[in-house]
């Protein structure tokens, strides 16, 4: 995920949340990848009066248990059983990018 890809995340889904419609003050809390860190970025939360909160690299055992409990054993077997190379989620975060910009030019479900 690059900055264009979490503005644009920013935009289509944390602006669309119910405190975010309300303008009630937030947190976010992300992991230390640069591009959730970038002038931008921040500008873009404290907009929507949101606090970003970040974890600090080399904590996600700690301050993110459900990361290392669940999500790393899924993509581990996943990329093991289908001969992934680690590089399909950013496909898979643009085909749903797509999807969400698409069904918002048209109104459209996207069930």
């Amino acid at each position: 995920m690059d900055e264009a890809m979490m503005l644009e995340w920013i935009r289509l889904v944390w602006n669309r949340r119910a405190s975010a419609l309300l303008r009630l003050r937030s947190m976010l809390v992300l992991d230390a990848f640069r591009g959730h860190l970038t002038d931008a970025v921040k500008r873009a939360l404290d907009d929507g009066k949101m606090h970003l909160a970040v974890i600090p690299s080399g904590m996600t055992s700690t301050l993110q248990p459900l990361d290392v409990a669940l999500n790393k054993p899924f993509k581990d077997l996943e990329y093991q059983d289908n001969s992934l190379d680690g590089t399909e989620g950013d496909a898979l975060w643009e085909a749903a990018s797509d999807k969400l910009s698409s069904s918002e030019d048209t109104g459209a479900s996207l069930d």
